[in-house]
């Protein structure tokens, strides 16, 4: 969220305008009722706009964020991740909180998107240290894992840091002037064929398909390797 309000701010400053601005946003979540233009809307000063949103997240004041004004940015990304708020920055345990001395077998979406965030920022130029550094096939294993492993991400929603929402059965995203349901948001749709959702989000299914095309492996390769993923495939 910070770094929707850093790069507004900036716009507005006549000596830092002119510089370009590219983000990479983790579930930006505002807080209840702050959901004022500098924190919604972004600049022209932004460039390219990535972020990713946790799918489980039921707490009430945990509305994230979703610039409705992102048609005039440079590249766009935007991938919906299992778990809660915490999850996705890394936080394995089985409720999704910091309570300690409770299995810790969630790792998954905090390491995909420690990827994505070091790939795309050692694409903008930042040099890193210790970074993760997972392959391709590293990436689509953990996916993998993850389609095992949704109807235990969907309990997270058991869980809430406030109170829990019980007036809806998916988490929504929103701006000043509206919250839409996740299902309404086509950038956040996992991708779906004959009605049935098979990849996690577009990255996921962008990286099975080129990384099956560009190893040159079978069906029977990519059975072995992601067993999840290509059992959904097969059920089509």
């Amino acid at each position: 969220m910070t770094c929707h309000m850093m790069a507004n701010a900036m716009a507005e400053d006549p000596k830092l305008r002119h510089i370009k601005v590219n983000i990479f946003a983790i579930d930006p979540v505002p807080g209840l009722f702050q959901f004022a233009e500098h924190r919604t809307k972004i600049k022209p000063n932004v460039h390219d706009y990535y972020a990713v949103y946790a799918r489980h997240e039921a707490s009430v004041g945990f509305t994230p964020v979703m610039p409705n004004n992102l048609d005039v940015r440079g590249k766009i990304a935007i991938y919906a991740m299992p778990g809660r708020h915490a999850t996705v920055v890394g936080n394995a345990s089985e409720t999704g909180d910091g309570v300690k001395n409770l299995p810790t077998d969630f790792t998954d979406p905090g390491k995909v998107v420690r990827c994505l965030v070091e790939k795309q920022l050692t694409c903008w130029g930042v040099k890193l240290n210790n970074t993760l550094s997972l392959t391709d096939e590293a990436i689509l294993q953990h996916y993998d894992t993850m389609l095992a492993d949704l109807p235990k991400y969907l309990l997270m929603r058991k869980n809430v840091y406030t109170v829990r929402d019980y007036f809806s059965t998916e988490r929504k995203v929103g701006n000043e002037s509206q919250n839409k349901k996740w299902s309404e948001l086509s950038m956040l749709a996992s991708p779906s064929f004959n009605g049935k959702n098979i990849f996690i989000n577009q990255h996921h299914m962008n990286l099975f398909i080129n990384y099956q095309s560009r190893m040159g492996l079978k069906e029977t390769d990519m059975a072995k390797k992601f067993p999840i993923t290509y059992q959904l495939i097969a059920e089509i």
